[in-house]
């Protein structure tokens, strides 16, 4: 039962970080902070030891060096940063974050493929109206990239079961 309340926890995380990315282009600090929480507290309802805690916690902190290369060259915003060093604290050094980043990387060439499509589209008088479709339209607002991200985290968790 604590497993599927970890990973009933961890999707809803996962898609509040997509519903928000995809109508504000931002991942809120306060999402990041819950998702980090999370970990915390499951790993302490589990029993998990202090040596494999600090190996998650490894894990984060190396995902976020690396993911400060591409936020430096303006690839991706500071909130999908943070969001990748939060889901890394969950999956912790080994396969399942090797397995991650290669889905994220997919998902995330998937999801430009589909936002440029789109921006090559007609938008219609109605999708107008939506200020979350315009934002996804316009071409210097970037792409959405956390979808990919959660995306990613959510197909792996829930394989895991």
């Amino acid at each position: 039962m604590l497993q599927n309340m970890q990973v009933g926890t961890f999707v809803i995380l996962m898609c509040a970080a997509i519903f928000t990315d995809v109508h504000r282009m931002k991942i809120p600090n306060v999402l990041v902070g819950m998702c980090l929480a999370g970990f915390f507290v499951f790993a302490a309802l589990k029993g998990m030891a202090l040596s494999a805690v600090l190996l998650h916690v490894a894990a984060a902190f190396i995902i976020l060096v690396i993911a400060l290369i591409p936020y430096s060259l303006r690839a991706m915003g500071a909130g999908d940063v943070k969001l990748i060093a939060s889901i890394a604290l969950w999956f912790g050094l080994g396969e399942e974050l090797i397995t991650f980043g290669i889905l994220f990387s997919f998902y995330g060439g998937l999801l430009a493929l589909a936002i440029l499509t789109y921006r090559h589209m007609p938008l219609p008088t109605l999708v107008k109206r939506w200020d979350w479709a315009t934002n996804l339209y316009n071409p210097t607002k970037g792409v959405p990239y956390g979808v990919a991200i959660a995306a990613a985290a959510i197909t792996l968790r829930t394989a895991v079961i």
